[in-house]
């Protein structure tokens, strides 16, 4: 009897341990997106809120790009987005861009976290009323490469591709 108890709470402790790791399993939200090719993405301005994607990049890297809208009192595609690249396991970079009429009018706030080497030169530019771009070099030990975000805006439609 003693030996079926033990053996009943040893296979549950299994199992337990077992259950708890597909718990944890991440989850993507129903917008969120897998493209592959070059790793560009389309956030859909009059849909609006937080639009996340799994990109897969020319190189073969996997990058995560969010891009938020920042609330406002104006009407739908004007307004302030949050445009962040994830590349995964080596940098996050982005910058702020507001719309006015489906066109860029300003870009503000670079932001960038490296996981893997450094960031020299980085450099927020718009571009023209339809396309900003935060361009540094990134480096990797000996290896350097010119790199960045770019958000271009096609109608209601605001872009997030890599360099």
């Amino acid at each position: 009897m003693l030996k079926n108890i033990k053996k009943g709470i040893a296979t549950f402790g299994v199992l337990c341990i077992l259950m708890c790791g597909t718990i944890y399993l991440p989850v993507n939200a129903a917008d969120t997106t897998t493209h592959q090719g070059k790793g560009d993405v389309s956030y859909d301005m009059e849909v609006g809120g937080t639009q996340e994607f799994d990109v897969i990049t020319e190189d073969g890297q996997e990058a995560h790009v969010t891009i938020t809208e920042i609330p406002s009192m104006s009407r739908v595609a004007n307004g302030t987005y949050r445009v962040k690249y994830d590349l995964t396991g080596c940098w996050i970079a982005g910058f702020n861009v507001k719309v006015s009429n489906n066109s860029f009018v300003s870009v503000s706030s670079p932001f960038h976290t490296i996981r893997l080497g450094y960031i020299s030169s980085p450099k927020l530019t718009l571009n023209s009323s339809k396309m900003a771009t935060y361009s540094f070099n990134y480096h990797t030990g000996v290896a350097a490469s010119y790199t960045g975000v770019r958000a271009t805006i096609s109608g209601t439609t605001l872009n997030a591709d890599i360099l």
